[in-house]
């Protein structure tokens, strides 16, 4: 998301985390994203421009993987 001494501002909607696997789940403006607790691996799973997404919620019970 942002360089490695460098000052960035993000808006976040909705922000969730997957304990059992280690991820952080964000909503921006247009997108879902996820990158790992310890700030690596980050990738935007979902992006349109129409999207306006409010809130992240992590289904335990029933996982599946994006892409």
């Amino acid at each position: 998301m942002c360089g490695e001494i460098k000052l960035c501002s993000v808006f976040f909607r909705g922000l969730a985390i997957d304990v059992e696997r280690q991820k952080l789940y964000y909503t921006g403006f247009t997108n879902l994203g996820e990158l790992s607790t310890n700030g690596t691996d980050h990738r935007v799973l979902i992006s349109q421009v129409d999207m306006r997404p409010q809130a992240v919620v992590i289904d335990v019970d029933n996982r599946c993987d994006i892409m």
